[in-house]
């Protein structure tokens, strides 16, 4: 071999000649370096992780773990290795030393953007560092690929178990990701005080790193491209000689640059690229300098979108057709770059062993626009729903060979070299990596690789830096520098990474300023101190000399950092030398500590770290009674202190904190923090506190804390009268307690959503559910349907059945047979109907009855079907009034207030309710509140007119009202109630929908029945919803919309707005008067129960926080149940995720989520609201989880719809689902949300990091929606159109954004893979069933309607569990809501109604789980079908 020339450049990297090309001379160093460690591989995937330590002679440990994953110390912990390097006898000299102190054995973590396992690059950096260390220190590796969260963490992680850190930061300055690092690396210098070295990226600048062991990229471009024009010519490559003239060169090819699509975010090669293209392009026409990575050449570019015509968006994608069956593609499959777009895909890509073609780089492209290269449509994916349109695709654009035409048979393209690449005699391609040239002919001369060398491809020419040689050298300087931490050694070089450091002349420049700085901890506890004066100064040996920086305060790290002039002229005693003395004075509650001196200070940035005796600051402690309750402590309360200035509240003193158990609360403060500038300076500051308690405020005696000099000062005691008894909690369990807690920790006002009750109590029938419990586990056909009808004289039209005198004047209901599938819902009942279910049920209806005593005090019997008892239980309910009925609901029965039509069951109910009553001639006020849903506008006058017609109410007792409203464009009330005089609540899920609930393919839903207390509640929640009718000053016009209507003394009903409430014949309808909850605790007869409702919008109208008005409490209690949750969690709901709306309404009314919806159609559609309260309730999931918290989640079938016809309920304005019966594909929200991020989780929100999820902004001590469900107005039924597979992926995702929630194996998070199989293990996911053989209700043999459930069920470790209006899902709506927190009633609710449904929903064998699967006898269902799918 032939070697003309050979010479270094920075000491990092290398060029040698042969044969007239550079290539690389390394070879000499591969058997010493694999003599001395052997080769390990960086890993074995993209964004892998991994961690090795070499102690000794011991064998490598290099294990692959996900990216995600953090291990623990490997094999042996640092104080191991320690004891393991002072082993032998103890060497004892002059000075005493042992060998542990001497032989400190330091550990370099390395975290690098290295990706795939075949890194030729990374691979051999990694053996010259392993060469560099050997013995003498240990090395821990992290490759993260182009992923600035998980570089993050893993510098986190280094920080905090290494002692140096050698890292790479690709990014570009200003963008997230660098910004990101940038955080992550100042923490690990400032905060863990480690030196940190950067490496092989030149194009991040931070002047407080050690050093930058690497070379210029730019200027590596710019002699990749010179040693290409000029390649006999060192001097002008080197630069010793000026550049030639333009026609000096003897280079005629044309030029390509490759640049691989996954490293099109690293900024250096971006740098690199344009050194080089900068510097060809002075000798070559532009057009013959072509980038065709990532985007293609510039003559033939990928497409950044579809032809016109096709449509796709972010939810669906591209549907492909291949063989004949149809795939889902992602949204940008052959867009925009080249890419390996087929990598994974199905059907031929996702094996374990995929064909060639699959890991070529390829993009779709313009035929009209591409005049280059070859292009083609052979073998093409036909696009399903635009056949006919498919753009031709290129693989030679992205520099790849189309060996997918080898795949289906058909022969290579003109210019196919054979090799795998497209390189003609007439172009010369350059590679910005060694990674990257054995997808290049290695014999071909055309190849140059520009920016490192490989010694694996001497025959190929190459420029650039020594991988090899630069992992020696960074390893090296780190570990040099972790040698001088530890020996308190001076690091003599400047600090900072603005030019490459391994040579001896690196430029540095002057500094403009300097810093350091000084920590203070405490000495018996080692805590960090905050709130200690620093001042420092340079000592000129005259006095004090002069200030350094300004005098500040330490954070809550307990350090303060100083910034100073290095222009100054600093140090008198000296002359000019501008090289300060610098030490520090702490000041801290009266005393005073110096800091070491640091003489002729280079302006390298230092920490200084004091410990010490640290006095006790000041205190001042406010105690809070209640005069209400036998002047019993108030624990909960919120207080703040302030120094009174005389101008507003004046300064803060001490934090802000709640009372504890004894009613006090102590704030902590240094009097020399605490300004006062209306007095002389160095007056005590004048303390008083406000106290802030459930909607009350109280403050201390003002004059009580002036001039406060005391080391302990009391306030006299605040005793006032109270809203709410503390005591009660006493007799809440734990979960009770931790509910109320939560509640106290949002200072929310009692009273209007939630408060405590001690004397609730059930008959034995409590437990109202539907279709009844007796059924459940039946088959289809034995569940009876009520006869309907019309007309005719055995019809009783109010409540459109039939009359019977006896079971055989029932028949059997005609439905569709639902075979075929489209003929389910509609179809010709005269002809084609057949009878699947039983007949009706001949009984007496007590709701038939309109009177006390004579003619129409008598039930009729009607064919009645499974669940028409529930409004026989209304009724039975209603007409026990003598004072007051607050009835409240989403809708008004079958929605008579939307469209008129008739009422049916429910309606009926109603108005023969009213009857009943006014022929008691009682005096009993009725009122019905009801949601408005947006652009609809339920209308009181036409309810009030169907439930009173035919009654003459002229003269009557009653007080009839109805109203409806809506709070903002998304906010209305959901909450059900039935409250009677304070005695009787009915109260759950059950909305009074006759089609959903009492026909075929019912609606499962439950409810109670509760005396006293609740019921009290109940009203009062029903009179907050009355607000606006009362309060509000405007009409029902606008966004937000409020109505009222009344039946007046002539029994007639009149029409109001809100702008005419006050006005006239017409009274803001009076409340239920209710005695002051005592708060006595548990009666004998009792069970302790917490109300737990929301206001939604509404509870902004008080203009102060929403949050303590009501706006979330029983979002917050629900997440303070999970939060206690020990065992197990119990979910019975209609859906755990929200509302999905599409097309223009997703557009206009969506901003909520990670998919960034507001800007783009075709999305999710969640609001914010939706989302954040979702994500709320999810969150409580998975950090139960991750506790080991068994999680049963049960909901709707996906897309069932009750009786209802989907043909006729959805519109384009949302997510659709099939309308054959079946469930659909669901929505996979998180893919596209992973997408849009550029394939990786999007970063985890600064709110999520505070407790349950509410920021300080939205309540003190913190650190829209969906529309209707029934048909006729365009949203889905119960099921939203989620798969069960959708909930596992929503937690998932949870654990993927919120890594520090994730469960832990051994005290360290888990990967993705054991994330998956935690989840799977933990959480079983299932829809509802009538029974367990039946995965949807039936129509003989044929599958018909999928089984819907409305219940709002939470159930904690079957000692506690919520029931009401208020779904799992964010909705934004004002709901009711009651927890029983009652172990035994808790026990007979799981054994009546939750076991007798999860048996059924769980299927034959456990087939029915998603996840979760116990029974895995059944072997052709995955055991975790989530995870498989």
């Amino acid at each position: 071999m032939k070697v003309s020339a050979a010479f270094f450049i920075n000491g990092a990297y290398s060029i040698t000649w042969v044969g007239g090309f550079p290539i690389a001379h390394e070879q000499q160093h591969a058997d010493l370096v694999d003599g001395v460690v052997g080769r390990s591989d960086i890993g074995n995937q993209a964004n892998h992780m991994q961690e090795f330590k070499i102690v000794g002679s011991m064998s490598d440990f290099d294990q692959n773990v996900r990216a995600e994953h953090y291990i623990s110390e490997d094999v042996l912990g640092a104080d191991r290795f320690l004891k393991i390097a002072s082993k032998g006898p103890k060497t004892k000299g002059k000075r005493g030393k042992s060998s542990s102190e001497v032989d400190f054995i330091p550990t370099v973590h390395v975290v690098t953007h290295a990706t795939d396992a075949i890194d030729l690059f990374w691979s051999t950096w990694k053996e010259g560092a392993e060469a560099a260390l050997d013995k003498n220190a240990y090395l821990k590796w992290d490759a993260v690929g182009y992923n600035s969260t998980y570089a993050s963490e893993a510098l986190e992680k280094a920080c905090t178990s290494s002692d140096a850190i050698v890292v790479t930061v690709p990014y570009a300055e200003g963008t997230e990701d660098y910004d990101k690092m940038d955080d992550a690396i100042n923490k690990c210098i400032f905060e863990h005080q480690k030196p940190v070295f950067t490496t092989n990226t030149d194009t991040y600048h931070n002047d407080d790193v050690f050093a930058y062991v690497g070379s210029s990229n730019y200027d590596m471009g710019v002699k990749c491209a010179l040693s290409i024009l000029f390649p006999t010519d060192n001097d002008v490559i080197s630069g010793r000689k000026a550049l030639p003239g333009k026609d000096e060169t003897d280079h005629a090819m044309d030029i390509q640059i490759y640049w691989d699509a996954a490293s099109k975010l690293d900024e250096s090669l971006r740098q690199r690229f344009e050194g080089l293209t900068t510097t060809l392009k002075i000798y070559k026409e532009d057009d013959k300098v072509v980038p065709f990575l990532p985007t293609g050449r510039p003559s033939c570019p990928c497409v950044d979108r579809y032809p016109d015509g096709v449509s796709t968006d972010d939810d669906e994608g591209l549907r492909v057709t291949i063989d004949g069956k149809i795939y889902n593609y992602p949204p940008q499959y052959g867009l925009e770059t080249c890419s390996r777009h087929d990598k994974n895909m199905i059907p031929s890509c996702s094996g374990s062993n995929p064909p060639e073609f699959c890991d070529k780089t390829w993009c779709y492209v313009d035929p009209e626009n591409c005049d280059s290269v070859e292009t083609s449509i052979e073998g093409e994916y036909i696009w399903t729903d635009y056949a006919g349109q498919e753009y031709p695709y290129s693989y030679e654009t992205c520099g790849s060979r189309n060996l997918y035409l080898d795949f289906i048979g058909g022969s290579n393209s003109d210019g196919d070299t054979g090799d795998g690449t497209v390189i003609g005699d007439d172009k010369q391609t350059i590679v910005l990596s060694s990674n990257w040239a054995p997808n290049f002919n290695p014999g071909n001369q055309s190849v140059f690789i520009c920016g490192d060398e490989t010694f694996s491809m001497p025959h190929v020419p190459q420029y650039g830096q020594s991988p090899w040689l630069q992992g020696m050298s960074s390893v090296s300087a780190a570990a040099t520098a972790a040698r001088g931490v530890a020996k308190r050694t001076q690091w003599k070089a400047f600090k900072g990474n603005s030019a490459a450091s391994s040579s001896s002349s690196s430029y540095n420049g002057p500094r403009n300023f300097g810093s350091f700085t000084i920590c203070l901890k405490n000495r018996a506890t080692y805590m960090n101190v905050e709130g200690a004066i620093v001042q420092c100064w340079d000592n000129d040996n005259n006095g004090f000399g002069q200030e350094i920086g300004t005098k500040g305060e330490t954070r809550a790290d307990g350090c303060y950092t100083a910034y100073y002039s290095t222009g100054g002229s600093w140090d008198w005693a000296w002359g000019n030398a501008k090289r300060p003395d610098i030490y520090c004075r702490v000041h801290y509650n009266g005393k005073q500590w110096r800091t070491p001196e640091r003489t002729n200070h280079n302006g390298n940035h230092f920490v200084e770290t004091l410990v010490e005796d640290i006095p006790a600051p000041h205190e001042a402690t406010v105690c809070v009674e209640s005069a209400s309750f036998n002047n019993e402590p108030v624990s909960g309360a919120h207080v703040q202190c302030w120094d009174n200035d005389n101008n507003a509240l004046g300064t803060p003193i001490g934090n802000k904190g709640m009372t504890g158990g004894n009613g006090c609360y102590t704030a902590y403060y240094i009097p020399e923090l605490v300004g006062d500038p209306w007095q002389v300076w160095g007056r005590e500051p004048d303390v008083y506190c406000e106290v802030k308690y459930l909607g009350q405020t109280w403050e201390t005696n003002r004059n009580e804390g002036v001039n406060l000099d005391q080391q302990e000062f009391r306030f006299n005691t605040i005793r006032r009268e109270t809203t709410f008894r503390t005591k009660i909690k006493e007799d809440l369990s734990k979960y009770g307690k931790a509910i109320v807690n939560i509640f106290e920790r949002f200072n929310v006002q009692v009273g209007d959503t939630w408060d405590v009750f001690g004397d609730a109590e059930f008959d034995n029938d409590w437990i109202v559910q539907h279709p009844p419990v007796k059924y459940i586990g039946n088959a289809s056909k034995e569940l009876p349907v009520p006869q309907m009808c019309n007309e005719g004289n055995d019809c009783n039209k109010a409540f459109g059945l039939k009359t019977c005198t006896k079971e055989a004047d029932c028949e059997r209901k005609k439905i569709c047979p639902g075979d075929p599938s489209e003929e389910l819902y509609s179809c010709d009942l005269s002809t084609d109907g057949e009878e699947f279910f039983q007949r009706g049920i001949c009984q007496s209806v007590s709701a038939t009855k309109t009177k006390q005593s004579g003619d129409g005090s008598f039930a009729e019997k009607l064919c009645v079907g499974h669940s028409d008892f529930l409004y026989d239980r209304m009724y039975e309910l209603i007409i026990q009034a003598t004072e007051f009925v607050d009835v409240t609901s989403l809708d008004s029965p079958n929605t008579i207030g939307y469209f008129g039509d008739e009422t049916k069951q429910f309606g009926a109910m109603f108005r023969n309710a009213i009857s009943y009553l006014h022929s008691t001639g009682r005096a009993v006020t009725i009122k019905f509140m009801f949601g408005s849903i947006f652009s609809l506008n339920e209308n009181p006058k036409k309810i009030l007119e169907e439930l009173t017609e035919g009654l003459d109410l002229k003269n009557t007792n009653l007080r009839i009202w109805a109203g409806t409203y809506r709070s903002g464009s998304t906010s209305w009330n959901h909450g059900k109630i039935i409250a009677v005089d304070g005695k009787k609540l009915f109260t759950g899920g059950s909305n009074f929908y006759p089609d959903h609930y009492l026909r075929e393919d019912p609606v499962f839903d439950v409810n109670i029945i509760v005396s006293n207390g609740p019921a009290v509640g109940a009203h009062k929640y029903s009179a907050k919803l009355w607000t606006p009718l009362c309060e509000w000053t405007f009409g029902g016009t606008g966004t937000s919309h409020v109505e009222g209507a009344a039946v007046n003394r002539n029994g007639d009903v009149e029409y109001v707005t809100g702008n005419l409430i006050t006005t006239g014949l017409w009274d803001c309808p009076p409340k239920y008067v209710a005695s002051k909850n005592l708060y006595e605790g548990k009666t004998a007869n009792g069970s302790m129960v917490i109300q737990a409702a929301r206001l939604g919008l509404l509870a902004s109208d008080e203009g102060h926080n929403q949050i303590e008005d009501g706006q979330k409490s029983s979002d917050l209690a629900m997440f303070a149940m999970m939060e206690t949750a020990e065992k197990s969690i119990y979910f019975s709901q209609q859906d755990v995720l929200p509302v999905i709306l599409a097309g223009m309404v997703a557009g206009a009314k969506a901003s909520g989520g990670f998919d960034n919806c507001s800007v783009k159609l075709g999305c999710s559609g969640m609001t914010e609201t939706t989302f954040d309260d979702t994500w709320r309730m999810i969150s409580g999931i998975a950090r139960a989880v991750s506790r080991g918290v068994e999680v049963s989640i049960l909901v709707s079938a996906p897309c069932a719809q009750g009786a209802g016809n989907p043909n006729l309920s959805q519109t384009s304005n949302q997510f659709n689902c099939p309308t054959d019966g079946t469930q659909g594909d669901g929505f996979d929200y998180w893919n596209q949300v992973y997408k849009k991020h550029g394939s990786k989780w999007p970063p985890q929100r600064a709110r999520d990091q505070t407790y349950a999820h509410i920021t300080k902004g939205m309540s003190p001590l913190g650190a829209g929606s969906s529309d209707s469900r029934r048909p006729g107005y365009g949203i889905l039924g119960y099921g939203y159109g989620w798969s069960l597979e959708n909930i596992g992926d929503w937690i998932f995702a949870y654990y993927a954004i919120n890594k520090s929630s994730r469960p832990k194996t051994d005290g360290v998070f888990m990967s993705s893979t054991q994330v998956a199989d935690h989840i799977c293990k933990k959480i079983k996911i299932a829809h509802t069933r009538l029974n367990k053989n039946e995965t949807t209700y039936m129509r003989g043999d044929n599958s018909g309607g999928q089984v819907g459930n409305h219940a709002k069920i939470l159930m904690v470790d079957e000692e506690i569990f919520y029931i009401g209006s208020d779904n799992t899902y964010g909705g934004g709506l004002a709901e009711f809501g009651l927890i029983i927190d009652d172990a035994t009633r808790s026990k007979d609710f799981a054994d009546n109604y939750w076991n007798t449904l999860w048996t059924e929903a769980r299927g034959v064998n456990d087939t029915g789980l998603v996840s979760g699967r116990e029974n895995q006898t059944k072997t052709d269902i995955p055991p975790c079908k989530w995870k498989e799918e």
